[in-house]
């Protein structure tokens, strides 16, 4: 299938993410994508509009929606590192860099084919921050999709953790006139550690939250034997690591770090 290139009015890049909203059967899923149009320097969205099996090889994009540019008006070029989540509810969840105004966006849509109303707003705007992103969402008591971002910040060489904390709407702005604001929670890892940044736009400063099979947030696992294991006698293929929460139901950010000669995964939470 065809979304972008010489045969579209759309342009690829290097950035996409995809998710999918389950219908009632697999032929009633619906993919959701977002890409960073490298040539208008603007983020798209789009969604299929019906079932994509037996469409290779397409060579237009009947079958999608007509993609709509996400973030606009002074926010227009922002879409680097794109990352799409959806929730329990089928709400979609984008956040991205915006490299004009080096800020952390975000943007929300009510269902994945509400495209006449994206909500969007700045996250983060304290120095040069939001690159390496991404993005993980859960409801919470109320069901109140809130969404986690984890994402890199340049001016610190930190990562950092954002998320909604002012619920009366999805796109309150986390800050104004560089002003933070306190509609979202924006807080620095403070790891002593180097972030390992060589492969900039794979390095990414994932997050993570522990959830039920509704979609609800929950507190993390922290006591190993609540799991059952096998234990590993070889490395190789078959080696593999398990990360403990700390009992809370606070998200958890993952990264690459510098270990003498190499480089190892360090993990974060909030206590």
């Amino acid at each position: 299938m065809l979304t972008t290139g010489s045969r579209t009015d759309y342009a690829p890049g290097q950035y996409v993410s995809i998710g999918v909203v389950p219908g009632s059967s697999a032929s009633d899923d619906h993919v959701v994508v977002v890409w960073y149009d490298e040539t208008n320097r603007c983020l798209w969205y789009t969604y299929t509009t019906s079932d994509p099996n037996g469409r290779a090889g397409q060579t237009d994009y009947s079958g999608w929606s007509e993609p709509v540019q996400v973030f606009t008006g002074n926010m227009e070029n922002a879409g680097e590192y794109c990352q799409l989540a959806v929730d329990a509810k089928g709400g979609i969840h984008i956040a991205a860099y915006d490299p004009i105004n080096l800020d952390l966006v975000y943007a929300h849509l009510d269902n994945y084919s509400a495209v006449g109303n994206i909500e969007t707003c700045v996250v983060d705007s304290n120095g040069v921050v939001g690159s390496n992103l991404t993005i993980d969402v859960a409801l919470d008591a109320s069901g109140f999709a809130i969404p986690r971002i984890g994402y890199y910040a340049t001016s610190c060489i930190r990562p950092k953790l954002a998320y909604l904390v002012d619920t009366s709407s999805h796109n309150p702005d986390g800050s104004k006139d560089d002003a933070v604001t306190g509609a979202w929670e924006c807080t620095v890892v403070p790891t002593p550690s180097v972030i390992e940044m060589q492969s900039n736009q794979y390095n990414k400063m994932n997050v993570g939250i522990w959830k039920d099979a509704n979609g609800f947030v929950k507190a993390s696992v922290h006591n190993e034997n609540t799991f059952t294991k096998n234990n590993k006698t070889d490395y190789g293929a078959s080696s593999y690591g398990q990360v403990w929460g700390n009992g809370t139901a606070n998200a958890v950010l993952g990264y690459a770090v510098k270990n003498g000669t190499g480089d190892t995964i360090e993990v974060a939470q909030m206590k």
